[in-house]
């Protein structure tokens, strides 16, 4: 089967823009929905006539059914055992996150909780899971029903997004004359930094989490994103991986804005690498003595559409919540606080940075795959521990995510391309020196899986040890109205700018 990269971002944009057409809908008044939900389809409508391969660049890949099935079946394995549906035992982050999906089945929308305060959050990616929930909810006037058929709709909905992410990885990483589809996708499940590593020198000890080596700093593996975050991380991930097949400045725009519903910090990541592909292509564009024509590829409808429609909406909705005020912060007001000096803190900052990301651009620039991107990316990447937003090293931790993925996507389809076969007649002595490179590869990635091994492990025992709910009580559970709310509604809603947009509901 051929599956082309327009296929592929087509399932990716409708995918991400989904939930902002449901949010316009479900949150605004009428007036204001309308014109919101024509914009955005304007915008789509523009992307979708003008999903074109004006180049020829752009890639397709070749797939058995066998494949394209076990691909399939990877993505919906991995998202059951990240705890979607909730069929397995789920990491504590789920607690909060299982409270605002039931609060968005269960109550009306905009979700208004008895002290006036509203939910206020990243919630694009159970939006569309939701509205199954509530349809079946008002077909079957069960609860239960409701409960379980949300849950399996955002199990499907998030194997969805990781089964286009898989096939965008593919495009990207399984390249050159060795094909190894299947192994591409496992490989990016495992890729992670070096804690293990991390652990080791700072004699931080094997817990069951083995990311918060760097004390300060977090980079999350692939695998602890999809088991933590998922609602940030499955849009990130296909939305990068379209920009780094993007040949053309067209969607750059449309791309990015469409990560902002699923989370403003990997958002900046997104747009960063969208900024960074735009000025390499312009650059080039100009020498070639096409600049006017790569203004106008800039400045395509579907891109000026997308600007216009999702961050009037969504930047007025984040702006309402109550964290909003505390500001940006560098991190050595953090510093300060805790028992640490500044060599320590030194220290602390190069290892992480070397074993969370720098050894592997080290290696992608020696193997001749650096570029002005990754370069860029790298600048970002020293820069974003040291900023706080939120609790403590979120940003660092979330506005990473499509930086890593970047990261990742490159080293994997390195090591793709220099998968050894041996020789007829080759010894043991000169295969290993001729296959050096993707040796040391190798031991690198296998030292850095054992961070999603852990992850893997931990909730694998722990369902085990705590078997989930069964299935008629998914409804059950607290709202997260009777839960600490600092980072998840809205005070005084009604005072806010966005309520200018609901309050004819």
């Amino acid at each position: 089967m051929r599956i082309s990269y327009h296929t592929m971002r087509t399932a990716a944009v409708i995918y991400a823009a989904l939930p902002a057409v449901i949010f316009f809908i479900g949150w605004l008044s009428p007036l204001p929905a309308a014109v919101f939900t024509l914009l955005i389809t304007a915008a789509l409508f523009f992307f979708i006539k003008d999903n074109t391969d004006d180049d020829k660049k752009y890639k397709e890949i070749n797939l058995s059914k066998t494949q394209l099935f076990l691909i399939a079946l990877t993505a919906i394995v991995w998202c059951i055992a990240a705890g979607q549906g909730r069929l397995v035992h789920q990491t504590s982050d789920h607690e909060y996150r299982n409270a605002i999906f039931k609060d968005l089945i269960y109550r009306p929308w905009p979700v208004i909780y008895n002290d006036n305060t509203m939910l206020d959050y990243y919630i694009a990616h159970w939006l569309p899971p939701a509205v199954v929930g509530k349809l079946l909810l008002a077909l079957t006037g069960s609860a239960a029903a409701a409960g379980i058929g949300g849950y399996m709709a955002l199990l499907l909905y998030s194997s969805t997004g990781v089964f286009i992410t898989f096939l965008l990885v593919i495009t990207i990483a399984d390249r050159g004359e060795k094909k190894h589809p299947l192994l591409a996708c496992v490989l990016f499940i495992f890729a992670s930094g070096l804690d293990m590593i991390g652990c080791i020198i700072t004699d931080a000890g094997f817990t069951l989490h083995l990311e918060w080596w760097g004390e300060f700093f977090q980079f999350s593996s692939v695998t602890t994103c999809l088991y933590w975050v998922f609602n940030q991380a499955i849009a990130a991930w296909m939305l990068t991986l379209c920009v780094m097949n993007e040949t053309k400045m067209k969607n750059f725009a449309l791309l990015g804005i469409l990560m902002f519903p699923f989370g403003p910090f990997p958002f900046v990541g997104v747009m960063f690498i969208c900024l960074l592909k735009a000025a390499v292509i312009y650059k080039d564009e100009i020498k070639a003595g096409r600049g006017t024509a790569a203004v106008k590829s800039m400045l395509s409808p579907q891109n000026i559409l997308a600007v216009i429609s999702i961050p009037p909406v969504f930047i007025l909705y984040y702006l309402a919540n109550k964290t909003v005020g505390k500001g940006v912060s560098l991190i050595f007001s953090s510093i300060s606080e805790a028992d640490c000096t500044p060599v320590m803190f030194a220290v602390t900052y190069v290892l992480f940075e070397f074993l969370e990301a720098g050894i592997f651009i080290i290696i992608l620039e020696n193997l001749g795959k650096g570029n002005t991107v990754l370069r860029g990316l790298t600048v970002l990447i020293l820069i974003i521990p040291f900023v706080q937003l939120g609790n403590g090293a979120d940003f660092c931790m979330r506005a990473s995510i499509p930086l890593l993925v970047y990261i990742f996507t490159e080293f994997i389809g390195a090591m793709l391309e220099r998968f050894p076969e041996r020789a007829e007649g080759e010894d043991n002595d000169a295969f290993i020196k001729r296959n050096a490179a993707f040796i040391v590869m190798l031991f690198l990635f296998i030292f850095g899986a054992m961070t999603p091994f852990t992850e893997i492990q931990r909730e694998a025992l722990r369902t085990i040890a705590f078997p989930p709910v069964l299935p008629e009580d998914l409804y059950c559970g607290e709202s997260i109205e009777n839960k600490p709310r600092l980072y998840f509604s809205a005070d005084n809603y009604e005072d806010s700018l966005f309520y200018i947009l609901t309050e004819h509901r």
